[in-house]
């Protein structure tokens, strides 16, 4: 007798190359593993996505240790996530690794991290090809575990110049600054079709130059509250009360989404 699992929490599998036609699809790797972790069991719901925005439903048909199979059946329609992007310090590793995690489970499009002038000093920071790749596979475990289907853009900036000159010019820019404007005041005004770009600078803070900097390219401050706070904590603080606030305005009655992604892949 096959187990059906609870359709409230249907578990997420990633698999780059996902098929747009119905057909079996092999499961091997990590995400054998995940599917082990689990506890899953020939029969079981799941659904699975590419991390571009391309989500499928599915059932597991085969499960050993050595390989799993899962068929895969109609499009998933997906809800948008908020589109804000993250400018954040080069930092230690370890945190710079959490911030990414915190992310994209509460939906991002992309994290940057800038090479802030009080920044530089940082011997173990996230600069490197192997922290990128390493990242990545963190957001991938991230996005697994909170049900989403788009991976964020994640890369390294060599200074805020050239962070600055990357942001779009239709984006909103908050730069995290204590004298700012209380963040829940800020979020009242951000738009439903907005786009929102976030910095948070290093530990010491951010210099003057570089908040001149960032307020003549139209960032305004944005205060997070009287407590000092690591970057990592600025960020995913930033981000948790602008994403509610865009998400919130994207959902419709009864938690139906009142906007779905456009697939890229099409």
């Amino acid at each position: 007798m096959t187990r059906t699992n609870d359709p409230t929490t249907i578990p997420t599998l990633f698999h780059e190359g996902l098929p747009y036609a119905d057909e079996d699809l092999v499961i091997e790797g990590d995400e054998l593993g995940h599917l082990r972790s689990l506890r899953l069991r020939v029969g079981d719901r799941v659904e699975v996505t590419d991390g571009l925005g391309l989500r499928r439903s599915g059932r597991v048909t085969a499960l050993d240790r050595r390989s799993g199979a899962v068929a895969l059946a109609e499009e998933v329609p997906l809800v948008r996530p908020p589109p804000i992007d993250v400018l954040a310090p080069v930092g230690n590793r370890d945190r710079c690794l959490w911030l990414v995690e915190k992310a994209v489970e509460l939906g991002v499009q992309s994290i940057r991290f800038v090479e802030f002038e009080r920044s530089r000093s940082v011997s173990d920071g996230s600069r490197t090809a192997a922290f990128v790749a390493r990242a990545r596979r963190r957001s991938i475990a991230a996005l697994k575990q909170s049900g989403g289907s788009v991976l964020p853009e994640i890369d390294v900036v060599p200074d805020l110049v050239e962070a600055l000159e990357g942001v779009p010019s239709t984006s909103i820019g908050w730069i995290a600054d204590a004298s700012g404007t209380p963040i829940a005041r800020a979020a009242e005004s951000l738009p439903r079709e907005g786009r929102l770009t976030l910095i948070v600078g290093p530990e010491g803070g951010v210099t003057p130059e570089e908040v001149e900097a960032c307020i003549a390219a139209g960032f305004t401050p944005v205060g997070l509250g009287p407590r000092t706070l690591r970057f990592e904590t600025a960020a995913v603080a930033g981000l948790a009360v602008a994403s509610a606030r865009m998400e919130c305005d994207r959902i419709g009655p009864a938690g139906s989404p009142a906007d779905t992604f456009d697939n890229p892949n099409e």
